[in-house]
Protein backbone atom coordinates (compact mmCIF):
# COMPACT_ATOMS: atom_id res chain seq x y z
CA UNK A 1 0.00 0.00 0.00
CA UNK A 2 1.50 3.21 -0.80
CA UNK A 3 0.79 7.08 0.60
CA UNK A 4 -2.68 8.66 -0.83
CA UNK A 5 -2.03 12.35 -2.38
CA UNK A 6 -3.80 14.89 -0.63
CA UNK A 7 -5.78 15.73 -3.60
CA UNK A 8 -7.42 12.48 -4.08
CA UNK A 9 -8.39 12.65 -0.33
CA UNK A 10 -9.62 16.09 -0.42
CA UNK A 11 -12.26 15.22 -3.73
CA UNK A 12 -13.00 11.98 -1.63
CA UNK A 13 -14.28 14.55 1.17
CA UNK A 14 -15.40 17.15 -0.77
CA UNK A 15 -17.77 14.16 -2.33
CA UNK A 16 -18.97 12.54 0.93
CA UNK A 17 -19.89 16.81 2.37
CA UNK A 18 -21.88 17.20 -0.62
CA UNK A 19 -23.83 13.98 1.09
CA UNK A 20 -24.17 15.57 4.23
CA UNK A 21 -22.50 16.82 7.21
CA UNK A 22 -19.25 15.21 7.75
CA UNK A 23 -16.50 15.05 10.69
CA UNK A 24 -13.07 14.45 8.85
CA UNK A 25 -10.55 12.94 11.72
CA UNK A 26 -6.43 12.53 10.10
CA UNK A 27 -5.11 9.61 11.96
CA UNK A 28 -1.60 7.51 11.18
CA UNK A 29 -1.93 3.77 11.08
CA UNK A 30 1.15 2.59 9.68
CA UNK A 31 4.59 4.01 9.33
CA UNK A 32 6.11 3.04 5.72
CA UNK A 33 9.68 2.13 6.89
CA UNK A 34 11.01 0.42 3.53
CA UNK A 35 13.59 1.55 1.23
CA UNK A 36 15.24 0.37 -2.05
CA UNK A 37 18.48 1.10 -3.84
CA UNK A 38 18.82 2.81 -6.83
CA UNK A 39 20.06 0.00 -9.65
CA UNK A 40 23.44 0.72 -10.73
CA UNK A 41 22.78 1.92 -14.14
CA UNK A 42 20.47 5.05 -12.39
CA UNK A 43 22.84 5.92 -9.55
CA UNK A 44 26.59 5.81 -11.73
Amino acid sequence: MGVIPPSLVDEVVAALDGLGAITVESRRVATETVEFALPRKVSS
